[in-house]
Order: structure tokens, then C-alpha cells, then sequence
């Protein structure tokens, strides 16, 4: 769909009067989304084939929070939409991933905007677990999965919207926990709305996770 996305624009551009502006800002914006697809693509392959390695560093949660809400900046998927930052947190460091979770948190943020009326909001929060030595990222919108949805949300072969877009649900859980060693859940019922979350570690557990070939469990 994307490529012929991008096909159409490309012929729409080569037309006598052709809106410039518009069909170049469309193929800039489609082509990055062919270069995001075939990049998580190649992430999911690599992780269930134990290939993926995750480069472990120093990172900001308060940075973090704001990289992913400039993503959505004039994105299609929060036209009309709202992504809203949740009640400020302490800015904690965290010893991980950045570019997977930082991948897996826009997927949630994406799949919550797509799940949202016109004239809704989108709620991003973080919050430190000190107790637990983690930190929890969560996304809210207030939509309710029906029961046969949730059932099956981490299942491979599952989407609502298709097959091949992004990590999806089964690919977020899959790096989140494996990778990243992190804690990957839902809860969605019509009164609460639908909040996808991912609890990931301040450190990294005692045994290098290298030694695991990239596997946390």
C-alpha cells in the first residue's frame, strides 16, 4: 500500500499543474514510512532469530518522552488527534536500548492514535517504580479492545489493520521482553479505555545479557 502510495504521487507530480509542494512533502513522508517498515521489519526477523543486539547506554526518560512526541508531530496518524505528555516525572536515567524503545513506544503511540476518534486525546506518561528498580512507560487512549481482540493481541499473525506494519503487538513484546528486558502488557475495558504499557529496568540484570546472545529470559 505504501509503495503504490508513492507510486501515485510520483505520477501525480509528472502531471501539467501538478500541486509541487503537496505531492513532494507526500513522497517524503511515504518513502520515510517504507524505510520504517523495512527497518522494524529486519528488527523482528533478527530478534526471533536471536540475530538482534541491543546496544545498552545511557538514556534520559525525559528526552525520550519528548523525541517520541516531536514523531508525531504533523503525522497522518495524529491529524485531528491529540498526544498529550501525562503528569511531569522525575527525568530518570535508564541503561538501555534507546532506539528500541524508543520504536516500541511510537508503535503503541501510533496503534493508540489509529484507535481514536477525531477530537480525541492520547495519553504518554512515565512513571519511576523505585521499589522495583524500574521505570514504566505507558500509552492510554480511551477505546475498549473486545474480548476476542485481546485474546489474540500478542499472537504473530495478528493485527487488526493488516499484516506488515511496523513491529506490531507481537513485536513489541517480543524486543520489549527479550531484548530489553522489560515487562510488555495491557489492560482495556470500556470504562478504564485501553493503556498499553512497557516496565523496563533502571540497570541491567546482574548476567550481561550479552552472554545471553541478546536474550534477557
Amino acid at each position: 500500500n505504501t509503495i503504490a502510495g508513492l507510486r501515485g504521487w510520483t505520477q501525480a507530480l509528472q502531471l501539467p499543474g501538478a500541486d509541487v509542494s503537496r505531492a513532494t512533502g507526500r513522497i517524503d513522508f511515504l518513502s520515510r514510512q517504507v524505510e520504517r517498515e523495512i527497518r522494524d521489519h529486519r528488527t523482528l526477523l533478527l530478534a526471533e532469530n536471536g540475530q538482534l543486539v541491543a546496544e545498552h547506554a545511557p538514556v534520559q526518560t525525559g528526552a525520550l518522552l519528548h523525541d517520541a512526541q516531536v514523531v508525531f508531530s504533523g503525522h497522518p496518524a495524529a491529524r485531528d488527534r491529540r498526544l498529550e505528555l501525562g503528569p511531569p516525572a522525575d527525568d530518570v536515567e535508564l541503561l538501555t536500548d534507546r532506539s528500541l524503545l524508543l520504536r516500541i513506544l511510537v508503535n503503541m503511540v501510533r496503534n493508540a492514535l489509529e484507535a481514536t476518534p477525531p477530537g480525541g486525546a492520547v495519553r504518554l506518561r512515565c512513571e519511576e517504580e523505585p521499589g522495583r528498580g524500574a521505570v514504566r512507560f505507558s500509552v492510554h487512549n480511551a477505546g475498549a479492545m473486545p474480548p476476542e481482540v485481546q485474546a489474540r493481541v500478542f499472537q504473530r499473525s495478528f493485527s487488526t489493520k493488516g499484516r506488515g506494519r511496523g513491529l506490531g503487538t507481537y513485536g513489541m513484546k517480543l524486543v520489549g521482553e527479550r531484548y530489553l528486558c522489560g515487562e510488555v502488557s495491557f489492560t482495556s475495558t470500556p470504562a478504564a479505555g485501553t493503556t498499553f504499557s512497557i516496565r523496563v529496568p533502571a540497570r541491567l540484570p546482574p548476567l550481561p545479557v550479552a552472554r545471553l546472545g541478546g536474550w534477557c529470559r
